[in-house]
């Protein structure tokens, strides 16, 4: 199980609770691997075709909703 470690302020490592640095044994290293890697980056980073729709759908209805109100806006302007 890999352990935390911290600077302290003479410069030294000690162990803590909190993970400024992590010590792994070489097996721990290993397992993770670049295969182990790539999975986690194609979730994280992969086109979402369906995010994608819905953004330009609900872009493409605010640009025609404000467009439609700008000119009702303009022709009550030009009629007072």
């Amino acid at each position: 199980m890999p352990s935390c470690f911290e600077v302290d302020t003479t410069g030294r490592l000690i162990q803590s609770n909190v993970c400024d640095f992590v010590v792994m044994t070489q097996s721990e290293y290993e397992a993770f691997a670049i295969d182990s890697l790539l999975p986690l980056i194609q979730t994280y980073f992969e086109f979402d075709v369906g995010l994608a729709g819905q953004l330009s759908g609900a872009f493409c209805l605010t640009f025609f909703a404000g467009h439609a109100l700008g000119r009702m806006v303009r022709t009550m302007g030009k009629h007072s």
